[in-house]
């Protein structure tokens, strides 16, 4: 499931409102994202090798590679999820979104498609608070942009595994973070819903996010505006 990470590796909390005023303007994007020499290691295994990169705000990247080359672990470890072995993570306070892969979560969770969406706004509001007018505009139009109105009662458990995966993402569009990870986030999608997705990551970097994704998907790779391959824990 998404959720609000810790912003904090080397980064203060921040005040910034839902939009993203970095990288906005004629001048160059600002970097939101900094890893420098971070190494991840689990078991005795290298999953990230003294990984040192920058990612702009308003800049969709795709990050490629085969199973086990360390994709979902670059995205933990900016995410504040995954411990680094060396190394740091800068994120100058940015508010990070979260969307972990579909089966890393729990078909049965007893809440509706709302509901989850909803919890995408508990890192304005707090956990179970009452949302005001803008939170649940937030909250309707996440839904609509993965083409889910209609289903807002429909319980989790009763979706197709397509369509949790878009209640995922709503969720984490529903942050409106500074910085929005997705973990294969058009993975078993039908061509229509990957259409959506790719329309509704397109407008995160209208509005300024950093968005970065890992992927498998040719399509989703070549509307990136930045595309990274990873092999063994390194860029390549």
């Amino acid at each position: 499931m998404s959720f609000s990470a810790p912003t904090a590796v080397s980064a203060a909390s921040t005040t910034e409102s839902d939009s993203v005023r970095a990288g906005s303007g004629s001048g160059p994007a600002a970097i939101t994202v900094g890893l420098r020499g971070v190494t991840v290691i689990y078991d005795d295994r290298v999953s990230l090798d003294d990984v040192t990169i920058e990612f702009a705000s308003g800049q969709m990247t795709a990050v490629a590679g085969s199973n086990g080359s360390g994709k979902s672990t670059l995205l933990g470890a900016i995410a504040g999820v995954v411990p680094l072995s060396a190394g740091t993570v800068e994120l100058d306070g940015a508010r990070v979104a979260y969307v972990a892969q579909r089966s890393s979560v729990p078909d049965h969770l007893p809440l509706s498609v709302r509901q989850v969406v909803e919890m995408g706004r508990w890192s304005q509001r707090g956990a179970w608070r009452r949302l005001t007018r803008d939170d649940r505009d937030i909250v309707a139009s996440s839904i609509a942009a993965v083409g889910l109105e209609g289903f807002e009662r429909r319980p989790l458990s009763a979706l197709s595994g397509g369509q949790r995966q878009r209640a995922l993402v709503a969720q984490g569009l529903a942050q409106r973070a500074q910085i929005l990870l997705l973990d294969e986030p058009t993975a078993g999608l039908d061509n229509e819903a990957c259409e959506l997705i790719a329309l509704a990551l397109a407008a995160e970097t209208l509005r300024g996010a950093t968005v970065i994704h890992a992927t498998h998907d040719s399509d989703v790779i070549n509307a990136a505006d930045r595309v990274l391959r990873l092999e063994r824990g390194r860029f390549v």
